[in-house]
């Protein structure tokens, strides 16, 4: 249980980390080959998920790069309904409080 619990942890810190770093993409300077581009929108278009409480936590982004900008346009999901980052970060908190109180 403490294992799995670490781990939700991990996926619900990683989508926070990805959304505060790619929220101001637009003023990004993308890669100059297209190749580079393509690789950079792979590594930057992410789902992520877990469960938690009996409720879906899920993180989508998507990530194009234009010859001069970089487009980022990310969606967090609580049981499959439109939701902000304020909800990840108020289970990661209850999540980080329940791991204190298992002794990690």
């Amino acid at each position: 249980m403490r294992k799995d619990l670490i781990q939700k942890i991990k996926a619900a810190q990683e989508m926070l980390d990805h959304h505060e770093q790619m929220r101001k993409a637009y003023f990004f300077t993308p890669p100059s080959i297209a190749d580079m581009r393509r690789r950079y929108e792979r590594k930057h278009t992410i789902s992520e998920s877990f469960e938690y409480d009996g409720h879906t936590y899920e993180y989508l982004s998507h990530c194009h790069c234009s010859c001069r900008n970089v487009y980022f346009k990310d969606n967090f999901l609580f049981d499959d309904k439109k939701t902000t980052c304020t909800k990840i970060k108020n289970v990661l908190k209850k999540m980080e409080a329940e791991l204190a109180l298992l002794g990690a």
